[in-house]
């Protein structure tokens, strides 16, 4: 079964062999003729050595995707149908979608539990304490809590998150000052 394709060219080619006639008088042509009754013609170009080449385009907007080729030589105003066969029309590329179904569910945020070896935010708090940081003033002595923390961080040899832990719960370090 010969194929013909909807996305790409194909040459069509072979050998004729024209007795009793002058092969340059001989001329060659390919009919497709489709299950649903149309048809479509293709010319040939023939060499002086019987060569037949015949370029299909693209076949787009078939609905029948089967039928019969002929190929139709005629010699000298001798009409001959020399070759005939099925055909199908087919793509040459085939792309495959599958679709993946996802179920709506809400979002679910984990809160990891984080256990401290030391709680970092009452042991702050007394560096505050000593230097005189309370919850009355914590704004207005700002500047002076970064470099307390940085040494608190240094002294105590702190993770990242230990860090972030004591800077989110600051407000909470604040009452203890007053406690």
């Amino acid at each position: 079964m010969e194929k013909f394709f909807k996305d790409k060219s194909k040459l069509f080619e072979c050998n004729l062999s024209v007795d009793g006639a002058s092969i340059g008088e001989t001329s060659a042509r390919l009919v497709l003729q489709f299950e649903d009754n149309t048809n479509l013609l293709y010319y040939a170009t023939l060499d002086e050595n019987g060569k037949c080449k015949i370029n299909i385009p693209p076949i787009k907007n078939m609905n029948a995707t089967k039928g019969k080729a002929v190929l139709e030589v005629i010699a000298e105003s001798t009409f001959f149908e020399s070759w005939s066969g099925d055909f199908e029309l087919v793509a040459s590329k085939k792309v495959v979608v599958e679709m993946v179904t996802q179920e709506k569910s809400k979002p679910v945020i984990k809160k990891p539990q984080v256990t401290f070896s030391k709680d970092h935010i009452k042991e702050f708090s007394k560096s505050l304490s000593e230097n005189n940081i309370t919850q009355s003033n914590i704004v207005i002595k700002k500047n002076y809590i970064r470099p307390l923390l940085e040494k608190y961080i240094s002294e105590n040899s702190l993770s990242k998150h230990d860090v972030n832990h004591i800077l989110s719960n600051l407000t909470q370090c604040a009452n203890y000052l007053e406690a």
